[in-house]
């Protein structure tokens, strides 16, 4: 039984169960239907792992229909496309597969950052998904889809081809890890790989023009401070921005990487983000935007939105980022927000 059609809504947008869908990696629930890891009281899974623990929570609620609809977040990620391709294996095979474990497990690495940092990026399965994402173009003169459907039904197309080739690696015992050395035969592989290379230039751009040094942080466990380096941008010309900066032993200031990111791809969006691997989190500091953007808005007379606060255990509060719709909040007072929560955190230990 195939997925007879995408539809992707907004970040974080609650969601009930549908008849005849699969909502995945949104929708903040994990029950019949809906397999999401983003509520506080989610399970510490990824959403392609929630599949894979959860095959009952597809199957019963499908009920042996001949096809159905799958709803994610737009644009989807790495998780997303691949929690949709294994839905629809579990729906096909009715069962999981070691090798569909495999590509769960491969996406649960990248959704939590730990990719490790010792194999190159053009060698990632994740990498070069994002490289060839980065190749999509948008043309309104063609289709009549809307941007975020027409993104959305391109990045669901070459993600599905491209775990369908590391599906067949896993089942060959192959470390899919790595990858991409042994798809060198595929032509577009190829060229996505050579479009890292780019990225990273536009990334040694970047740092040019990025504010960096060292902060300190609460230790994951909220009982010490810890100092890290940080990089601040606003419109990086790098998509591969929070994997460069995590390697740059060369330009961060204690030479091991950047373990904070903070970053504006666009007006009103923001993401504030620190490693897995620094052991820092930045728990409260949701909180205080969300003040600040709630006294904004209420001024305005604009409808209310939050930030995004990762109080999920999956994210343990590594990441904080603005509104689906958009901060009303400017750089400078993102900044000032940054710099309260960062007096706040010193009294607390």
């Amino acid at each position: 039984m195939p997925i007879e059609k995408f539809e992707f809504v907004d970040y974080g947008e609650e969601l009930f169960p549908q008849e005849g869908t699969i909502i995945v990696d949104v929708g903040k629930k994990l029950e019949e239907g809906i397999l999401d890891h983003h509520q506080p009281d989610a399970e510490n899974e990824c959403a392609a792992t929630l599949v894979v623990k959860h095959p009952e929570l597809i199957l019963n609620h499908l009920k042996g229909g001949k096809s159905f609809r799958l709803i994610t977040h737009r644009y989807p990620d790495f998780d997303a496309v691949s929690s949709a391709f294994l839905v629809e294996k579990v729906v096909e095979r009715g069962k999981v597969t070691n090798s569909m474990k495999k590509i769960a497990e491969y996406a649960k690495v990248v959704d939590s950052s730990n990719l490790p940092p010792s194999i190159p990026l053009e060698d990632t399965p994740y990498a070069v998904l994002y490289s060839m994402f980065h190749q999509i173009n948008y043309d309104r003169g063609t289709n009549q889809k809307n941007k975020v459907d027409f993104i959305g039904e391109k990045r669901m197309k070459i993600g599905f081809e491209l775990l369908t080739r590391l599906e067949e690696l896993a089942e060959r015992g192959e470390d899919i890890f790595t990858a991409m050395r042994l798809m060198s035969g595929y032509r577009d592989y190829e060229r996505a790989r050579k479009n890292i290379f780019e990225d990273y230039k536009n990334y040694l751009t970047d740092t040019m023009r990025a504010s960096t040094g060292e902060i300190e942080l609460l230790t994951n466990d909220g009982k010490a401070l810890k100092k890290v380096d940080y990089f601040f941008i606003i419109n990086p010309s790098s998509y591969l921005l929070k994997d460069w900066i995590k390697r740059d032993y060369t330009n961060s200031p204690s030479k091991r990487g950047f373990s904070l990111l903070m970053s504006s791809l666009y007006p009103g969006n923001f993401i504030i983000a620190t490693s897995p691997s620094s052991g820092t989190y930045l728990k409260g500091l949701g909180e205080i935007l969300n003040r600040v953007e709630r006294e904004k808005r209420e001024e305005a007379k604009k409808p209310v939105a939050e930030w995004y606060k990762g109080d999920s255990p999956f994210f343990n509060y590594r990441i904080v980022a603005s509104p689906s719709d958009g901060t009303v909040l400017t750089k400078e007072e993102v900044i000032s927000c940054f710099k309260e929560y960062l007096e706040a955190i010193k009294k607390l230990v």
